[in-house]
This record gives structure tokens, C-alpha cells and sequence, in this order.
């Protein structure tokens, strides 16, 4: 009888799951319930994936490096390095968070995400797990008052003690920038699971990326939409692919934005494709670097091909474009692997390409020697005095380098825990070198109860 019942539930799950699929396909009743529930069942697994991911080797924000570091700051030429403080965005004490770090590697101040911040996401979306949630793309203010997405379910604005000033429920990840006139850019997604929001020979259910233009209150002021913008613009080419008489996209997220950079009046002067005021986009999925028109929500120029699965373009005052190249062969799903070995298409790398000629002037590279590596995520900054700030987000380390010989002038690592031939570090997603006279809060005391350093 035991066996019976075991047999007849059994069939009556495949049953089910064979006809929920033949309905989605077909689009016949309930296929829209049961899509609905797909998804919901994947974000669910997601977060239940994450809760079990507790231990030190499966941890999905803690690497081990394969090295014994005794501390967190191990190289700093004081004589050749910018100097200054480090905003890192960073995986540390349990959870993500946001410190300032100085020119001896010292974290002289925190921001960690309240529960307030929580609570309001259960309200808008669903409960989340406290901690698990990477915080990528912030903005510092002088007053010490931060924004940032909490990627995926929301954008957060939080004062200097990390108290919270705002909420607003948006999906927003990778990336916040600020606009001269301080309203804020950032990239948002929707779920479409009907074909009605679906361009054709696109998968059903896909992300939908788009482009959101805040006050600096944090009211939604515009959004579009990133694919529509190429297709109107005609790059269909960029999306589809497969059998040369049916080209279509099989992919869930066909685009995939990451990053977000305003073009300024010097940069636009210096090349006839471009204006003050447009976006240039990082499209990690079409390897692509493409700038649009956010006056008209359409795409105008596109450059495709030295790079794989890119993040973090940078417009450079020369007229150049800077670009961290992940050269991804295989990514990691967050595993905690700190590789060192050369991958299938080489080490990770920084490259400033010149976008008329699309000739790299140059490049930095990791090597057997000094191996630089992150198959996921990734950031750079060019300093003011031309030095290169990097994030290699996998290992947990950030480093400077100076192009003049490629030498690496100050690094640190977010060092969780020394062992005797290995040490623990937390994923950073995300730094910017800021000048030392910047951060006028540093050093001052909070309001008893609030959170600080």
C-alpha cells in the first residue's frame, strides 16, 4: 500500500510538472500560474541556497586564499601610491557593508545595513536573510550620508551612523552614479513572463533591464527600458543569435547591465558619436559597451569585442575608454575559489581602449607571478595622478598600480581570518579612492544607540 501511494504521488507530480511545461509552451491554461510559480520557486531556492551556504569552504562570500597574510595592508609605497581614503563595498563581519579605509588599510568607518532596511523589503518584496545580500554600487556624500543598492531589493540611503533616510523599493544592482545636477542613475530589472512583454524569437520568461533616473529624494523621475532602446536603434544583431535562417535568444537575461557612466562635456568634445548627457552602458551578456540617448531612450554607437564579459567602462578626460576585461571562462556561481592559475582565455585584466581606432594604448594583466583573477563582478579607477585602483572582487583584495612600469604600488586584502598556510578574505564588490580631505566626518561620534565605527 506504501509503495502504491509513493507510485501514485509520484506520477501525479510528473503528470503535473510535464503538463505544466507542455501549457507554458503552448501558452494554454494555467501556463501564466504555473510560470509565476517557476519563478517564485527559483528565488526561493536561491535564498535557501545561500542560508545553507554556511561553512568556511562553501561560504558564497569568503575566499581562501592560498597564502598565510598576517595583515590586511601588504604593500604600500607611500612615495608612489594616491593616497587618501578607500570607499569598499565588502563582505565582513557576517554581512555586507560599506567601510573607508586609509592609506595604512585601517577601517576608520562603517556602514552597515540596518534592519529597518529589511523590514521594508518584506514589505514591498518578500523576507530576506540579513547579511546575505551584496550591496553594489554606492555613492558617498561629504556629509558622510551614503546611497547604495541593496542588489536586487532596493535603493538605501543611509546617514553617516547608518541610520536609514530612505527606502525605495526598486530592483536596482551594479551600479549608483550621480549626475552634476545630483540626480541619481541606476539599473533596474523586471520578471516578463507573458509574450506580450516579450520581443519576438526572445525567451518567455526573460529580465527586462532598465535605466532609472531618481531626484536626489529618491523619486523615480524616468525609466526605459535597455533592450527596446536597441532594437528601436536596429541592433538586433546584438541579441540574437543560433541557426542563420531562425535567429532568436534562448537566454533569460539577454543583456545584463553593470555599470552606468554620464558622458561629460570633454569627453563628448572629443568624439562626434557622442553628447553631454548621454549613458554609456556595460551589457555584460552581449559583450558590449553601448552608448544611448536617454532624451530619445535609444541607443546610438556600440563597441563590441576586446573584452569578455566586461564591467565597470570608465571615460577617461584623453578621450579613452577604460575597461575591466574578466576574460571569464567559466564563472565560479560565488564559490569560494580564489583562482591563481592562467583560466582558458588568461588572467583577468585592465585595458584603456581608444574608441575611434579601437586599438588598446594599454593594458595591465595578471601573471603566473603576480595572478589577477575574478570571473564575476570586478572594478577599476583611474586616479588622479594617473595610477589605477583595482578590484579583484573573488579574492577579496584591492590594489594600486602605477602604469608607468605596471608595478603594484599599495594593496590590501579584506582579510577575515589567517591560517598557517592559507587566510579567509570577504568578497568586495566595489571601491573608490576618494581625497584626504574629503571625508570631514571621520572621527566624529555618533548619537548613542546609532551604529558607527
Amino acid at each position: 500500500m506504501v509503495i502504491y501511494k509513493a507510485f501514485l504521488s509520484a506520477a501525479i507530480l510528473f503528470l503535473t510538472l510535464s503538463y505544466g511545461i507542455i501549457a507554458g509552451m503552448l501558452q494554454l491554461f494555467p501556463a501564466e500560474t504555473y510560470k509565476q510559480a517557476v519563478l517564485a520557486g527559483a528565488e526561493l531556492w536561491s535564498d535557501a541556497r545561500l542560508k545553507m551556504k554556511t561553512g568556511t569552504r562553501s561560504h558564497p562570500h569568503i575566499s581562501i586564499v592560498k597564502q598565510a597574510i598576517s595583515e590586511p595592508l601588504t604593500v604600500n609605497d607611500s612615495t608612489r601610491a594616491y593616497g587618501g581614503y578607500t570607499l569598499v563595498e565588502f563582505f565582513r563581519r557576517g554581512a555586507f557593508g560599506i567601510g573607508l579605509i586609509d592609506s595604512q588599510g585601517s577601517l576608520v568607518h562603517e556602514w552597515r545595513v540596518p534592519q529597518e532596511v529589511y523590514a521594508e523589503v518584506a514589505k514591498s518584496q518578500r523576507a530576506l536573510h540579513p547579511g546575505h545580500y551584496e550591496i553594489m554600487g554606492s555613492h558617498l556624500y561629504p556629509d558622510g550620508s551614503v546611497i547604495f543598492t541593496l542588489t536586487n531589493y532596493g535603493l538605501v540611503k543611509l546617514d553617516r551612523c547608518s541610520s536609514l533616510l530612505w527606502y525605495r523599493p526598486i530592483r536596482a544592482h551594479h551600479d549608483v552614479t550621480l549626475a552634476d545636477d545630483g540626480t541619481i542613475w541606476t539599473l533596474n530589472f523586471r520578471i516578463a513572463s507573458e509574450a506580450s512583454g516579450v520581443p519576438p524569437r526572445m525567451r518567455i520568461p526573460m529580465e527586462r533591464n532598465t535605466v532609472v533616473q531618481l531626484s536626489p529624494q529618491g523619486e523615480v523621475l524616468k525609466e526605459f527600458d535597455i533592450l527596446d532602446g536597441l532594437l528601436r536603434a536596429g541592433y538586433h544583431g546584438l541579441v540574437l543569435d543560433g541557426p542563420a535562417g531562425h535567429p532568436r535568444s534562448n537566454v533569460v537575461d539577454p543583456v545584463h547591465a553593470n555599470d552606468i557612466e554620464i558622458v561629460d562635456h570633454g569627453f563628448a568634445a572629443q568624439h562626434p558619436f557622442a553628447d553631454p548627457g548621454d549613458l554609456l552602458l556595460s551589457l555584460r551578456t552581449i559583450d558590449s559597451l553601448v552608448l544611448f540617448d536617454p532624451r530619445a531612450e535609444q541607443a546610438k554607437w556600440v563597441m563590441t569585442g576586446p573584452f569578455l564579459r566586461q564591467h565597470d567602462p570608465d571615460l577617461l578626460p584623453d578621450g579613452s575608454i577604460s575597461v575591466f576585461d574578466n576574460r571569464t571562462a567559466k564563472a565560479q556561481h560565488n564559490e569560494a575559489v580564489h583562482l591563481t592559475a592562467r583560466q582558458l582565455f588568461g588572467f583577468s585584466r585592465i585595458i584603456r581602449i581608444d574608441p575611434a581606432s579601437q586599438r588598446i594604448v594599454w593594458e595591465y594583466s595578471g601573471t603566473e607571478e603576480a595572478p589577477f583573477y575574478t570571473s564575476v563582478q570586478g572594478d577599476h579607477q583611474t586616479l588622479p595622478n594617473g595610477n589605477v585602483l583595482a578590484v579583484e572582487t573573488e579574492a577579496g583584495r584591492l590594489f594600486e598600480i602605477d602604469p608607468a612600469d605596471n608595478r603594484i604600488v599599495w594593496e590590501w586584502f579584506n582579510l577575515l581570518e589567517t591560517r598557517e598556510r592559507e587566510s579567509l578574505t570577504g568578497r568586495i564588490t566595489r571601491a573608490r579612492r576618494i581625497g584626504p580631505d574629503y571625508p570631514e566626518f571621520v572621527g566624529r561620534a555618533c548619537a548613542p544607540g546609532a551604529a558607527d565605527s
